[in-house]
């Protein structure tokens, strides 16, 4: 079973960042989805060694051509408003979630099997549909997640796991 990393909101905060990114390291984490709002391109650097998947959140604006090198930087990959991967055999979208509208579509079109968003530093995980749809919550907060390709969230905040089941 693969897994894949979650998270959003990073704000800069990068004892957030490597207590995460330890915690992916620890789950085999190879890949990392990252919702928006990175804020200071100069984090990116901390992800090396990952592939990053990066949207552009509302404190991005302005920076994303140094966000867009910065990635380059590391093999990383810059998508503007949303991207779309495949993972896993899983189909998932992921946009910041400060254009609603972005989000909607992509629930409604039941095109993938997971729909991730940042934004409200709140995390959640529930089915739209067929659709997974999760926030990772904000690692601003110390919040993030890794998904199976069976399509299991686990919510870290901090070190620990603190949620491990998906409300329908």
């Amino acid at each position: 079973m693969d897994v894949i990393g979650i998270l959003s909101d990073t704000h800069d905060c990068s004892d957030n960042i490597e207590t995460a990114l330890v915690t992916f390291r620890d789950y085999g984490v190879e890949r990392i989805i990252h919702c928006g709002d990175v804020q200071n391109w100069r984090s990116i650097e901390l992800f090396r060694g990952f592939q990053l998947d990066v949207v552009r959140g509302n404190r991005d604006d302005g920076n994303e051509q140094r966000l867009q090198e910065a990635l380059e930087s590391i093999g990383g990959r810059f998508y503007g408003l949303s991207g779309e991967i495949e993972f896993g055999g899983l189909r998932i979208f992921f946009s910041h979630g400060d254009h609603k509208a972005v989000i909607d579509d992509a629930l409604e079109s039941q095109r993938y099997d997971v729909v991730c968003q940042g934004h409200r530093h709140t995390r959640w995980a529930r089915h739209e549909g067929k659709t997974l749809f999760l926030n990772p919550g904000a690692v601003q907060n110390g919040e993030f997640c890794i998904l199976t390709t069976d399509l299991e969230p686990i919510f870290f905040c901090g070190t620990g796991i603190i949620e491990e089941a998906c409300s329908n």
